[in-house]
C-alpha cells in the first residue's frame, strides 16, 4: 500500500480531483485534489480494513462453500489462486532472496489487481429475487464489518461512515496505482497508453456515485449515515 501511495505525485492536479469527486460531472469537480494520507496511525487503520477484506473473500473461496451471494468473478477466482501460488512459492525460496523479491513484486500487482476486479464488479439488479448489491464481496464485507455481534445491533452512524471513507480512499488510492501499473506495463512493451482515455473510463464505470458497482453503494451509505448523525431525518 505504501507504494501506491508514492505514485500519486505522478498524476495532475486535474486528475487528482476528479478521481476525489463523487459526481461524474467535471463542471462540479472537488477542488480538493486527492492526497495520500500522512497520519501513521489514519495509515494503519485504512490497510487494516482492506487486510480483513482480502482474508475475508480469500476464505469464502477457498472454503469451498456455495454462496449463492456473494458472487466471486472468475477473473476475481483467477488472481487468489496466482495469490496463493506465489505466497507458496514465496515461502519455500531462501528469505530475502532474489527470488523472494521477484515474487513479491509479482504479489503486489495481483493485490492491486485484485481489488481492481473487485471495484469492477456491477451490482445491477438481475431479477426480482437477486439483489444486485449484495453480490459483492466488499457490501457483504462491510455489513459484516458494521455489525456488533455481541449486541445484535449495527454500530453507531459515524463509525460505519468512518469504514465507507476508509474504503473510498483506498479504492482511489488503488485505482491510481492501477493505471501507474498499466502504464509501466505498457512502456515495457513500447507500447502507447493513453493515461487520460484509461483514466476518464475507470473514473466513469468505477468511482462515482452513479458506478452501478460498490462504490456508488458506499457513496449513499455514506451519506445516509452522515445525514442521520447530524439529527438530519434521512428518508431510507
Amino acid at each position: 500500500m505504501s507504494h501506491s501511495e508514492s505514485v500519486v505525485n505522478s498524476f495532475s492536479r486535474r486528475f487528482l480531483q476528479l478521481i476525489n469527486t463523487e459526481k461524474n460531472v467535471e463542471l462540479n469537480k472537488n477542488m480538493i485534489s486527492f492526497k495520500a494520507l500522512q497520519e501513521v496511525n489514519s495509515k494503519k487503520d485504512y490497510y487494516k480494513l482492506f487486510a480483513e477484506l482480502f482474508c475475508y473473500v480469500y476464505r469464502i473461496y477457498f472454503n469451498e462453500i456455495a454462496y449463492e451471494q456473494p458472487v466471486i468473478t472468475k477473473n476475481v477466482q483467477l488472481i487468489l489462486h496466482n495469490i496463493k501460488k506465489y505466497i507458496t512459492h514465496y515461502t519455500e525460496k531462501e528469505e530475502n532472496s532474489e527470488e523472494q523479491i521477484v515474487l513479491l513484486n509479482e504479489l503486489n500487482i495481483q493485490y492491486i489487481l485484485f481489488f481492481h476486479q473487485l471495484l469492477k464488479q456491477k451490482t445491477t439488479m438481475q431479477n426480482i429475487n437477486n439483489i444486485g448489491v449484495f453480490n459483492s464481496c466488499v457490501i457483504t464485507f462491510l455489513i459484516i464489518k458494521s455489525f456488533n455481534n455481541q449486541t445484535k445491533t449495527f454500530k453507531s452512524e459515524e463509525k460505519i461512515s468512518k469504514f465507507c471513507s476508509y474504503v473510498m480512499y483506498t479504492f482511489r488510492l488503488l485505482s491510481l496505482r492501477y493505471l501507474y501499473y498499466k502504464n509501466e506495463q505498457y512502456n515495457e512493451n513500447q507500447q502507447e497508453f493513453n493515461i487520460s482515455f484509461a483514466f476518464n473510463k475507470l473514473k466513469t464505470n468505477c468511482l462515482t456515485n452513479t458506478s452501478d458497482n460498490c462504490f456508488e453503494e458506499i457513496t449513499q451509505i455514506r451519506a445516509y449515515c452522515k445525514k442521520i448523525s447530524m439529527g438530519e431525518n434521512a428518508k431510507a
